[in-house]
């Protein structure tokens, strides 16, 4: 049987690793070579990071806005985090910088990993190791892209 406090506890964690992933600019020097584009690549990092800094921030928002709603039906949460996922895809998709696209491609794998968890477990066939496992990848993943994106600005 689904249990509630499993998807409220997956949609919080859900919400946490992708608020956690700012790549907000600091007042940080250049990193060499941030602002030439990557073999075979049109687009400077500091170009693909202002790509994916809108799209982070959308998540953010809809996720802060669907919380309470999540809670309180955790069954929303697959419907949410599959639109999420696409809206990324189709970011990376626009990406023409290979090292972007490959920080991008291994967060939003781990997400979409995270997001068949969430299923299951909306399903009533939860496996909360699986489920901690692949947050926790999710988590570092995206957490990733902070130092990456920092070093170019």
């Amino acid at each position: 049987m689904f249990r509630p406090t499993l998807a409220a506890g997956t949609i919080a964690l859900a919400a946490a690793l992708l608020a956690g992933c700012s790549l907000l600019p600091s007042p940080t020097t250049t990193t060499p070579g941030a602002e030439s584009p990557s073999s075979n690549a049109r687009q400077t990092l500091k170009e693909a990071c202002d790509e994916i800094l809108p799209v982070v921030l959308d998540v953010n928002t809809r996720l802060s806005s669907a919380y309470t709603e999540l809670q309180a039906d955790p069954s929303k949460a697959g419907p949410l985090l599959h639109d999420i996922s696409d809206d990324m895809h189709a970011a990376i998709d626009k990406l023409e910088n290979d090292e972007a696209v490959a920080a991008m491609n291994a967060a939003v794998d781990s997400l979409d990993a995270m997001i068949v968890e969430i299923d299951k477990a909306i399903a009533g066939q939860p496996d909360q190791a699986a489920l901690i496992a692949t947050a926790s990848e999710a988590r570092d993943d995206f957490a990733a892209i902070d130092p990456l994106c920092q070093g170019a600005q």
